[in-house]
């Protein structure tokens, strides 16, 4: 009888836990957090080493245009919407002349110029700042061998009038620097380059534009009563919404399969302590 009892007790114990699952648990976790650790640093290391590829280490600032004319002043004064439709015309110098005269362009001065007119697209010169790395610690620094340097884009562009919701844009279609090769992700950064808008003076102006079209001198500003200025929100309503619904799917299928592991991974654990 003594035996039975001792049989059955013995089968109804717990399976001994190795006391090293605990520590491979542990070892795994720092695994992965070394992993993140060193693929961040890598990446970072990466991109600084991009940056000095294709940007200046000293800045040279874009050229700055004189002033505008009087006439100038004079046809940007009367450019307001009525009842008729308006137009503005702008040449490339009265372009550049607007970034060296007029407060609400003055993030723009010393950075774009513009150059011309070909093919229906508006060229120019670019002299951006970008991420330096003189104010990151010397421990980073020399654990990564990355320069503590300055970054300027200097580069020749390429682009259109973008016109949304109030805001006007410039597009960059083709970014050449100075020199090296630009990659594609930094353009997309640049692009679009707003020029102004967003609580500038002329804001009344801009929200009322209906248009800006590329000319073979330079740009044409139109306000048309009759036609409902450019916005880019119920556009990107729609692509938020599709982004909501897609993450809430992935969210689902991760749910779903995360229980589907539990329970089988629970069934196992059942089946091996019916066969101990």
């Amino acid at each position: 009888m003594s035996d039975d009892v001792t049989s059955t007790s013995c089968q109804s114990e717990e399976p001994v836990r190795s006391p090293l699952a605990g520590c491979l648990i542990l070892f795994m976790i720092g695994a992965v957090v070394l992993g993140v650790v060193g693929f961040a640093a890598y990446s970072f290391k990466k991109q600084t080493e991009g940056f000095a590829s294709f940007t200046e280490e000293k800045e040279t600032p874009a050229p700055l245009a004189d002033s505008a004319e009087p006439e100038l002043r004079e046809r940007l004064s009367t450019f307001r919407p009525s009842e008729d439709t308006q137009t503005l015309s702008l040449s490339i110098a009265d372009l550049n002349a607007s970034i060296a005269t007029f407060q609400d362009l003055d993030p723009l001065r010393r950075q774009i110029y513009f150059t011309g007119i070909q093919e229906g697209k508006i060229h120019g010169q670019l002299h951006l700042p970008l991420a330096s790395t003189k104010e990151l610690p010397g421990v980073l620094t020399s654990a990564l061998n990355i320069a503590k340097r300055d970054h300027f884009l200097k580069a020749t562009f390429t682009g259109q009038p973008l016109l949304s919701d109030g805001v006007l844009y410039l597009a960059l279609d083709t970014v050449t620097p100075s020199k090296g090769q630009l990659p594609p992700q930094v353009i997309q950064a640049l692009s679009p380059l707003r020029i102004f808008g967003e609580d500038s003076k002329a804001q009344e102006i801009l929200s009322a534009l209906t248009a800006v079209e590329v000319t073979p001198t330079g740009l044409l500003a139109i306000i048309d009563p009759s036609v409902t200025p450019p916005s880019g929100t119920a556009e990107g309503d729609e692509i938020a919404e599709r982004a909501t619904h897609f993450v809430a799917l992935g969210a689902l299928i991760f749910i779903l399969t995360l229980i589907l592991a539990l329970m089988i991974f629970a069934k196992r654990k059942k089946a091996r302590r019916s066969v101990a």
